[in-house]
């Protein structure tokens, strides 16, 4: 039997390793890049308070415009929206825009409907850029999933360890910028017609959630790290 030397070892990993690529299939993707909300897709307040996402086509200009304020003081130290496609536009919740309600916002932005039939694994993934201050995001910003057009909702948190405090991320006030998610779905969506994805934040004088480039596919982006915000940029 012959020995496996060191070169014949590495190169059946990068064999393995391009084989994995190879089979990276992209069921959906939103890049925002539409200069406004894109069809299909709808926002609302079940608070009934009309804190509700908007479009942001620069990250850099501040809070006008639909965007988000840019946080970039000497206590929060927080730069531009950092996602990759961020230059070509972005969903935000500006909970800091809305002040002081009476009651807490519950703000929702809801994709259009997705077919994935015929697929056996299903990941989402987007980049996110999240800051609170009132209520922690490790139960208050979810991801939320239907299989039945929206009677009934699957949550998953994309910000499972992040809580409100002084501002030093990862895991204190602020996310990564940008927070990368992976989620494993399938259990849940895998073959089905009618799959909608719902980004839900629940909050009062926070600060902002912006969201970018949301992909579905059958294997999570190797720079994910458990499928979590876990490792910076």
């Amino acid at each position: 039997m012959k020995a496996t030397t060191l070169s014949n070892l590495i190169a059946m990993v990068l064999l393995l390793f391009s084989g994995t690529m190879n089979a990276r299939d992209i069921y959906f993707n939103e890049d925002f890049s539409d200069g406004a909300i894109p069809a299909g897709w709808t926002t609302d307040d079940a608070s009934g308070q009309n804190a509700i996402w908007t479009y942001c086509a620069d990250p850099n200009s501040g809070q006008v415009n639909g965007c988000p304020r840019l946080w970039d003081d000497a206590l929060n130290l927080q730069g531009p929206f950092a996602a990759t496609t961020a230059t070509n536009g972005f969903m935000t919740l500006d909970s800091d825009a809305y002040g002081s309600l009476l009651n807490f916002h519950v703000s929702r932005l809801t994709s259009p409907p997705i077919d994935l039939t015929g697929t056996t694994a299903v990941y989402v993934e987007f980049n996110g850029h999240i800051g609170a201050f009132t209520v922690n995001p490790n139960v208050g910003a979810l991801l939320q999933v239907s299989v039945d057009g929206g009677s009934n909702w699957t949550d998953f948190l994309p910000y499972p360890t992040l809580v409100t405090g002084s501002p030093v991320p990862p895991d204190i006030r602020w996310s990564f910028n940008p927070s990368m998610t992976s989620i494993d779905i399938s259990s849940l969506v895998a073959g089905q017609a009618n799959v909608l994805l719902r980004w839900q934040w629940e909050g009062n004088f926070e600060y902002h959630w912006n969201l970018d480039d949301v992909v579905l596919t059958n294997l999570p982006d190797l720079i994910f790290v458990d499928g979590l915000d876990s490792t910076p940029p």
